[in-house]
């Protein structure tokens, strides 16, 4: 979960270590905004997390929450959902982020071939005058 503040942070750690659920916390502080961002982040190996996060998020058990982490002008919590032992990982807990990230090689193929297409059938005029009183006003 990401925040804007340390104490909104501070204030959705401790219900969570109290019990309540994660949704519910991100509901409770959810400003005019919209909530605190919520992402699953898969199973992550130490070397693809930042060091600090690495060295907090390892040490936690499964089900435990992180300590509030500043990083780039938001405080973030994590909750450590399920550990696997270091090694590899089983095609079936791997699967469900492989399926994940083919599907979305593909939205962008699509997109990138849709966008491809438009731009092929774009029409471009280039104004002139506009152009010119643009870079006079930039001077």
């Amino acid at each position: 979960l990401l925040f804007g503040s340390p104490e909104e942070a501070a204030g959705a750690r401790e219900k969570i270590v109290r019990g309540a659920s994660p949704d519910d916390v991100a509901k409770r502080f959810s400003s005019g905004e919209g909530p605190p961002i919520d992402a699953d982040l898969g199973f992550l190996t130490r070397e693809e997390l930042p060091g600090e996060v690495a060295a907090e998020l390892f040490q936690l058990p499964a089900g435990g929450v992180s300590r509030v982490i500043p990083r780039d002008k938001t405080h973030s919590l994590f909750l450590v959902v399920q550990k696997s032992p270091s090694g590899s990982l089983s095609y079936g807990e791997k699967a469900p982020e492989i399926r994940q990230e083919l599907e979305r090689r593909r939205r962008e193929a699509a997109f990138r071939s849709w966008l491809d297409a438009q731009v092929a059938k774009a029409e471009v005029q280039i104004q002139e005058g506009i152009l010119a009183k643009l870079s006079e006003e930039r001077k």
